[in-house]
Parts: C-alpha cells; structure tokens; sequence
C-alpha cells in the first residue's frame, strides 16, 4: 500500500446502534444516535472518536514453490536468473506515478522460503520419484545448490531480510536455496506442496516453524511448466495400465486427484476474515500475450482481474487435450507454449483456477508465464500486488469485531465534488465536497445495512474493502484498505463504532 495512506492520521471512530445482520432480515437500526468526538474512550458514552496512526512498515512471509521436475530443465536457469528480482519492489518500492513517494511502503521484514513440488508417490516405484513415500512434503529447501558460485555450505530454514541487511547478499542467497534442480518427481504437486508447507509444517515445533507470523502478509509464489497434479487416490501411481501412460496420469484420471476447490479455503483460513492478507501468484505455462501488463495494467489499482483470469482459461491454447502430432507422439498433451531455449509447458488450469478464486476472494491473484526470458514486467506485477497491501494505519487500542467484522464505518471527504472511488459509495456532501463510505468486509452480503442504518448493497459485489487485523502493530491492531482504494492526498477520513467495538481501555 502506498505513502498516500498516511491520510490514516486523520482517521476518528463515533457510532452506535444495532445492525442487520443478514441480508433482507428485519432489523431495527438506531440511526439517530447521539455522537461524541472525543478521544476519551472512557465511561458510557455511546460513541467515540478514536485516531488511527500513520502506516507502518508490514511484515512479508514470501513463499515460492519450485518445480524441480526433469521437464524444467530449460527453465531451471531462467528461474535462477529472475526470481530473486522479486525481492527489490518490496525492499525499494518504485516510485512509477511519479507523485515524489514511493507506490508502497517498503516491507518492514521478509522471510524468504522455497519449497519443491515433490511429494512422493505414496511409496510407489515410479521413475524420477526418489523419495518414493513423501518427497520432499512441503518442508523448506535449505540446501545450496551446487551449480550456484558462491554458495554458503548451510543456510537457515529460511532467510529474513531486516532493514539494513545487504539486499545483494540476500538476493545471492534466494539464488543458491530456490536452484533446486531438476532431479525432483515428475508428478508436480504445487498446491499440495503449498497447503503442506504453509499448515501441518507450520505448527509449533514442526518443520517450517516458525516461518509464518500471524500478522505478516503470506506471498506464495507457484512456479512450473506443468499443470498441478497433486494426487487424492495414490494408486494413481501404480503400474495399471488401464490408468493410461504416466505422462497422462493426471489428465486422464481427474477424480483421483484432489479437487483444486479445496486448497482455496485452506489457504485462506491462514488469514481468518483477511483474504487481501494471502497473495498467491503463479508463473506457469500461459501464452505470454495472455499476460502481458502494459504501464497502466502495472500502474492500476487492480493489476490482473478475476476477469482477466477468465479470459486466460477461456483462450484456445490452454485447453488440455493429447497432443497426435509427430513430436506429441500422444504421450502428452498440446503445449501451451513452446519457445526454444526455454521449454515447453502444458496447460496449467488447475492452478490458474485456484489463482483466480484467491483474486476473486482478496483481489490479490497474478498470473504470468514462465515462457518467456524476461521477467522484469513478471517480478514488477507480483511485487506491486504484494507491496500494495504491506503498509497499515495502526489503532491506538485494540478494536472487537464479530467473524473480523467491526460495528464501524469508515469514511472519507474528498477535497472536492468528484464521485466515490473503488470499494466505496456516496453518502453525503459536504461543503459541496463528496463524503464516501467505504466498504468493510461482509458488508453488502452478510450485512445488509451498518450500525446507523446505511444501506450496504453498494458493497454486495465490491471485490475491494477495509478490514481490521487485531494481530498488527503489536496487538493494538491494523486498519488495512484492499490495493486500489487507498485515500489520495487531502482527502479527509473518519471511522465511526459502537461502544460495543471500542473496549474500555484498562486504565479508565
């Protein structure tokens, strides 16, 4: 998120009244209630005004899932020679609209983890697969890897970047721990990987703990030239022929694999109430004219719509069907792409799909392709969707909500006449300027109206919103505005809550 959300400064909380809960519910709202402004938050009072500091630097967990199957061959030296760029944005935010501010505030730390998309074949013999039982499992790849000069002998379960640590040396590490080669089995499994890594791994004392922290934003990364595969039914793995040649496995047997569906929410859940804290991007084998971002694209408040994500599995050539022609020989299916020098890759619908359902939920879902030898558009977009959403206005308390929904209502007054602008709609003037309210999270289709009675539905398909993680600046809690709706310079804002969501401090 960028410098302009420093206008949080002027953020103050007033409210009472009950609200709607359900959509088309009768409900009796109390919209005439008293307002006090004060920043007293002692005693009965109804209402209160409660400012929200200026942003602070957020936290970066940067997830990146490798494939280091044998078809990556041509692509392993690619991914080592563009992935670690991804770091730069988010440790030096650019400054591309030109406003003298960086587009986003630097993160405040990064911890960098790779893992691989082996995960066995559940103890089948089947070539490639060395570590038959498990693979790797989702643990995080520390070893360096010998093709890369310069490499530490060790290296942590995963690096962290702090302000003042050299960005070259951390570049140089991501370098020798994300080269994992290409000795890996050839049934990718990203999404199994992933949900692994990020769940079971991530417990206390387990593996990758303590990798994630509770408010840091989560960034995966998906990198392959391959569809997912990641298996449900293991004797997919077995030597029945009836199932098909093993390079068609998982296109040929759909039901024995774990429905894409299903890793959505479990990603999610990382971030209860939260979904714009979870970033999940793939560079896998789209066309590269599919994903192309011209200036605007990159500059814009959405960088790749769920619309976009629907336009790129409805092009003819991410279709799955059996690649007949002499260099198919049937024994694969019709490559998605195919550029010389940088391999070929095959349809990945699964993980576009599950992509698109993580923009549709939080609007921070990016794809780009793998086909092409520069990443510099690649790495910028992914950056700018992370950087956008790593500042936050912090509450001077702690606030208390129902399922992340707050009985409060965030406005702004603009510094003119203009109309409402994304993730907001009109609801007043003033002093012939526009006052906005934004919109919160569930509003629109858990809520049908706020506390004061404000109708919500303007909210009901909105992919943008604010919402409240009482895990940020140190247990005082964060207010966080999706990417795309943050304040521009001289914009007014205010936050109105029941008594109910601003809790007696202790020392009243």
């Amino acid at each position: 998120m960028g410098h302009r959300l420093a206008c949080l400064a002027c953020i103050g909380l007033v409210a009472c009244g009950s609200r709607s809960r359900q959509v088309g519910a009768d409900s009796d709202v109390d919209s005439d209630a008293d307002t006090d402004g004060t920043d007293d938050l002692c005693g009965e009072e109804p209402s209160f005004e409660v400012g929200v500091g200026a942003p602070v630097p957020g936290d970066v967990d940067l997830l990146v899932v490798v494939d280091n199957s044998n078809s990556m061959r041509e692509e392993q030296a690619n991914v080592t020679a563009n992935l670690s760029a991804l770091l730069w944005p988010l440790i030096d935010p650019p400054d591309d609209d030109g406003d003298g501010v960086p587009d986003w505030l630097p993160a405040a730390s990064v911890h960098i983890g790779v893992v691989s998309t082996d995960m066995g074949t559940a103890g089948y013999s089947v070539t490639t697969c060395d570590n038959a039982e498990r693979g790797d499992d989702g643990v995080l790849q520390n070893l360096p890897s010998p093709g890369i000069a310069g490499c530490d002998a060790t290296y942590p379960k995963f690096l962290t970047f702090d302000p003042g640590a050299d960005p070259g040396g951390i570049a140089q590490d991501f370098d020798c721990i994300s080269t994992l080669g290409t000795g890996g089995c050839g049934f990718t499994q990203p999404l199994a990987a992933l949900e692994k890594a990020t769940t079971v791994h991530s417990q206390d004392g387990a593996a990758n703990h303590p990798f994630l922290r509770p408010d840091a934003l989560l960034a995966a990364i998906l990198v392959s030239d391959a569809d997912d595969c990641s298996v449900l039914d293991p004797t997919i793995f077995s030597d029945d022929g009836s199932l098909g040649p093993l390079s068609l496995r998982c296109f040929e047997n759909p039901a024995m694999l774990q429905p894409w569906e299903e890793f959505v929410p479990t990603l999610l859940a990382l971030k209860p109430g939260q979904p714009e804290r979870v970033s999940l991007s793939a560079i896998v084998g789209v066309p590269h004219d599919l994903v192309e971002r011209s200036n605007a694209d990159l500059l814009s408040a959405d960088v790749m719509s769920t619309a976009d994500l629907d336009a790129i599995l409805a092009d003819p050539r991410m279709q799955e069907r059996i690649d007949d022609s002499p260099e198919g020989g049937g024994a694969r299916l019709v490559p998605s792409c195919d550029v010389p020098g940088l391999g070929v890759a095959s349809p990945p619908r699964r993980i576009v799909q599950a992509v698109r359902e993580v923009d549709r939920a939080g609007n921070l879902g990016i794809v780009q392709s793998i086909c092409q030898a520069d990443w510099s558009d690649t790495t910028e977009a992914i950056a700018r969707a992370i950087g956008r959403v790593v500042g936050l206005g912090c509450t001077p308390v702690p606030l208390d909500g129902v399922a992340g929904h707050l009985d409060c209502a965030l406005t702004a007054t603009l510094s003119d006449g203009g109309p409402c602008g994304p993730g907001s709609f009109e609801v007043g003037r003033q002093d012939g300027r526009t006052v906005c309210q934004y919109c919160q999270a569930l509003d629109g289709s858990h809520f049908a109206t706020d506390f004061r009675g404000t109708e919500l539905g303007a909210c009901a398909d909105s992919a943008q919103s604010w919402t409240y993680s009482p895990a940020g600046c140190g247990g005082s809690g964060q207010v966080l505005l999706s990417p795309g709706t943050e304040p521009a310079p001289g914009v007014t804002l205010r936050m109105v809550c029941t008594r109910e969501a601003v809790p007696e401090p202790d020392d009243c």
